[in-house]
């Protein structure tokens, strides 16, 4: 039952996004995020090289309760599990907050965790599109160290999350990543 009504003020917060102050204006498209993320790879001089990356996931939506309930946003979680080149199979624990009056992410943490166990600690944020059917949403994620080969990673990267239902969701997205293979010195 909460599920359902969390979906319906979802989908009230779509109808809201509609204006032109909402996150339409505020936020880049996934497409705008990657053209920026490519620049930015290729200006990347020292140190490690920056890689081009794809990334394929899917995952669940899980509601945790609230960052803020008078201001309406939610905490949720959206573990997942996907390939990511230079990365390989990767899982992925992460939560943020949704503005359910915006359909603004925003506070996202997370850890994408390679099957060796070398980690990419990663921030987010993103907005639901609105209007889309099925339920659409925009992230740009922001990696920044972990373990093993990636305790000095930077990387940066946009996806496209689609939810198949009201709690299972598939993305897909790329962007860049730098790292040095031959890191393993915080493992």
């Amino acid at each position: 039952m909460t599920m359902h009504v969390l979906l319906l003020v979802g989908a009230a917060a779509l109808v809201a996004c509609d204006d032109a102050t909402g996150p339409d204006t505020a936020v880049p498209s996934a497409y705008e995020t990657a053209q920026l993320s490519s620049a930015a790879a290729s200006s990347v001089s020292d140190g490690p090289i920056a890689h081009r990356v794809r990334v394929l996931s899917e995952g669940e939506f899980v509601p945790l309760g609230w960052c803020d309930e008078a201001a309406g946003l939610l905490h949720a979680a959206a573990p997942a599990v996907g390939t990511m080149t230079h990365v390989g199979r990767f899982d992925l624990q992460q939560s943020g907050c949704i503005d359910l009056a915006t359909g603004l992410i925003t506070g996202g943490q997370g850890v994408i965790t390679a099957a060796n166990g070398d980690e990419i600690h990663v921030t987010y944020s993103g907005r639901i599109l609105p209007g889309v059917v099925p339920q659409t949403m925009e992230l740009a994620y922001v990696g920044n160290g972990g373990t093993g080969r990636f305790a000095h990673a930077a990387s940066e990267v946009s996806v496209l999350v689609i939810f198949m239902s009201e709690t299972t969701w598939i993305s897909e997205g790329g962007g860049w990543l730098s790292y040095s293979a031959s890191d393993r010195s915080n493992r």
